[in-house]
């Protein structure tokens, strides 16, 4: 199936075809958009084609909290992006993350991503505490954050993993890794698993 941009001319071709007729002004009723739309969507499918889709943005939280309650298809996420700001992101029981190539909780101020449900699913690595003086911290107490790839706990910045529930997926994992950097990871209940290893750098604080 190949996606394909709609244009005012495919549009305007429609429009005619359906037998509707557009008023002076260029404007057309909610009825006659919809009957439009439709005729443009059954040509396309009859060739094989679909409508693409609005394409997925960045989610950045410097500031304040945001919750994500629905399905949410970002490219990157960032959580904590400025130094001197907080920012908090929930992913709550009925809330999908995805999409994201990275993942990154305080990037160079101070972010907090809790997982209270839902799923969370990135195609890259996750970072909690990225940058120089940053400050991440994860709390999954419910639900999954699967990374795809990697996941550092620590990496330029201080880094905290907190799992009491639901689990934690990657490939290998990694607790503090430039130097001075800090790393912590903490596992009461649910699981972190790594499905190749698991490293504690020796050039953290």
């Amino acid at each position: 199936m190949r996606n394909v941009p709609v244009t005012a001319g495919m549009v305007w071709l429609m429009v005619a075809r359906s037998g509707l007729s557009m008023p002076q002004g260029g404007s057309m009723s909610p009825l006659g958009c919809g009957r439009a739309a439709a005729m443009i969507a059954m040509v396309l499918a009859t060739a094989g084609m679909t409508l693409r889709s609005a394409e997925a943005q960045s989610l950045t939280v410097n500031s304040g909290t945001t919750t994500i309650s629905t399905g949410t298809n970002v490219t990157t996420t960032t959580v904590g992006t400025s130094a001197g700001q907080t920012g908090t992101l929930i992913v709550t029981t009925s809330g999908t993350l995805t999409g994201s190539s990275t993942l990154t909780v305080g990037s160079s101020g101070t972010g907090t991503l809790r997982v209270t449900g839902g799923y969370v699913s990135n195609t890259g690595s996750g970072l909690i505490g990225s940058g120089s003086g940053s400050n991440g911290t994860a709390n999954v107490s419910s639900g999954t954050w699967a990374n795809i790839q990697t996941l550092t706990v620590g990496s330029s910045g201080t880094g905290t993993l907190n799992v009491t529930g639901g689990s934690v997926t990657n490939t290998s994992g990694t607790i503090g890794f430039a130097a001075g950097s800090n790393g912590t990871a903490t596992v009461s209940s649910g699981t972190w698993a790594n499905s190749l290893t698991i490293i504690r750098s020796t050039l953290a604080s």
